[in-house]
């Protein structure tokens, strides 16, 4: 296992290899909706805002010694909600959709809970299914790179054009370029660790422990870097 770990700091760093995904991964969908109810008539009104985003915890399985200190560097290395890395689902790395064809973003200025694509397979059935993860990267309004995670939220098939618009979760919080590619492989969002701030946790502290046998253990809890 020579060469394990991270060899530059550059944000959002990367995760460290590991023997296998997650021992556990707990996603949580933060929708940005609030309501107020009459006093008078006792209707409800809902708002829905724009800003959803992830949170997540996880839990890595007993690791060897030398993996496992690459992740306690790589702990130190993020630090506190500061830092960023690329977070990924292990445990949904491949679509169930076929993703038939080469698709690419279709058009610019695109914005909301719809991206429009283009490029699969003509007619081809169930390019993307319900649950898919894509990774997108886009320009934010400073100019910076800022790669995003989206889930697919219904089955989708092509046109006979090849192209499809898919349902998204969270919304487009930057607009991608027309032609951009769009990887449903593995897809990736840039996250830091929770802080004291955020609603569900109550540390910015990840941590690492080690076992009577030298196995390490890991676990943290994170938010989109927004």
């Amino acid at each position: 296992m020579g060469g394990i770990g991270l060899s530059s700091v550059t944000y959002p760093v990367p995760l460290p290899p590991m023997v296998i995904g997650f021992a556990e991964i707990k996603i949580i969908p933060h929708p940005s909706d609030s309501s107020s109810r009459s006093p008078f008539t006792g209707t409800r009104q809902t708002f829905r805002w724009p800003g959803e985003y992830w949170e997540a915890t996880v839990k890595l399985p007993p690791m060897p010694g030398e993996l496992g200190r690459a992740w306690a560097a790589w702990l130190t290395v993020v630090g506190g909600s500061a830092g960023s890395f690329l977070l990924t689902d292990t445990s949904g790395a491949n679509p169930r959709g076929s993703v038939a064809g080469a698709p690419v973003v279709n058009g610019a200025s695109q914005t909301g809970t719809q991206l429009a694509l283009r490029g699969f397979t003509a007619n081809a059935p169930l390019v993307l299914r319900s649950g898919d993860w894509l990774q997108i990267q886009a320009l934010d309004g400073a100019g910076n790179t800022r790669t995003r995670l989206y889930m697919n939220q219904t089955d989708v098939n092509a046109d006979d054009e090849g192209h499809a618009t898919i349902n998204i979760y969270p919304r487009l919080r930057e607009s991608p370029a027309d032609g951009a590619i769009p990887v449903l492989h593995s897809a990736c969002g840039e996250f830091s660790f929770a802080g004291k701030d955020d609603a569900n946790y109550q540390t910015d502290s990840p941590f690492w422990t080690v076992g009577s046998d030298l196995t390490y253990a890991v676990s943290f809890d994170c938010v989109e870097n927004i």
